[in-house]
């Protein structure tokens, strides 16, 4: 809702008993016939949304201006700016109000927004996305992963990279060196429609380093309604091969992972795929 301080870290917030039912109520309020109960809920998330500093008129979180700013620092050593606020959804015109008003101070101009430049893996018609996926279906296919079986995996992993699926798919790795060279079938990440190779392009490409980066933060896993801990071993267990997370280390972090999904979001893992 936004508007429920919270002081702590951010990384501990979770939605109330009482933000849930003040939800489910809003949907009655609007779908009396179908609305859900709080036994339908699967999962739930919070977020904490940076806004400026409360004035000493007492507003509340819900009369504070959800705009960013770029506040001067004085008396620092260099130049230095402070962001207070801002959002996701906002970086891009934050950085291209950052890059004028700085430069312009630092008697710089500026040369180039990125406002012409798609974000990684975005096509504006998707048309380069489709040829993409259809190539690809096609050749893991050839390599003997069953058609549609293919075509399933191809979808879900241009969902989440684009046109970079190609990678993200591995195949612009040596094929017949993969641990899955002689198991076609092997290079699914178990329980889901997933690439196996995913796990190594969100490291190598995507800059992950721990495996809720991987779960969370790139595969999005922890939206999956069926996820299970076979499906979170086994990104670890590609992590391990991939010299990403000590071996010994595994079912620790599959634990945790399992811990944090349930009290951060409600979220139920099952233990098979």
């Amino acid at each position: 809702t936004t508007d429920i301080p919270f002081d702590g870290d951010p990384a501990t917030a979770h939605a109330s008993a009482d933000e849930i039912a003040y939800l489910l109520e809003a949907v009655a309020g609007l779908f009396p016939d179908t609305a859900p109960a709080a036994g339908d809920v699967t999962q739930h998330y919070c977020g904490v949304r940076p806004l400026p500093a409360r004035t000493a008129d007492g507003r509340s979180p819900a009369g504070i201006t959800r705009r960013h700013m770029l506040v001067p620092m004085a008396g620092t050593p260099q130049p230095a700016w402070s962001i207070v606020g801002g959002k996701l959804t906002t970086c891009r015109s934050l950085a291209e109000q950052a890059a004028t008003e700085i430069l312009a101070n630092l008697g710089v101009a500026v040369t180039a927004s990125s406002r012409s430049r798609p974000l990684p893996g975005a096509d504006a018609a998707f048309c380069r996305r489709d040829s993409v996926g259809r190539d690809a279906a096609v050749v893991l296919s050839e390599r003997g992963l069953p058609l549609e079986m293919a075509r399933s995996m191809v979808a879900e992993t241009t969902s989440l990279f684009g046109e970079r699926a190609w990678g993200a798919l591995g195949l612009d790795h040596d094929w017949e060196r993969e641990p899955h060279a002689g198991n076609p079938r092997s290079v699914i990440l178990a329980g889901t429609t997933l690439p196996v190779a995913a796990v190594r392009f969100c490291i190598e490409e995507e800059w992950a380093v721990t495996l809720g980066d991987v779960i969370e933060r790139r595969l999005m896993l922890s939206f999956a309604p069926d996820l299970s801990t076979d499906t979170v071993r086994a990104v670890a267990t590609e992590m391990v091969r991939l010299g990403a997370m000590p071996a010994d280390q595994v079912e620790a972090e599959v634990a945790a992972i399992g811990r944090r999904l349930g009290e951060r979001y409600g979220k139920h893992i099952r233990d098979r795929a």
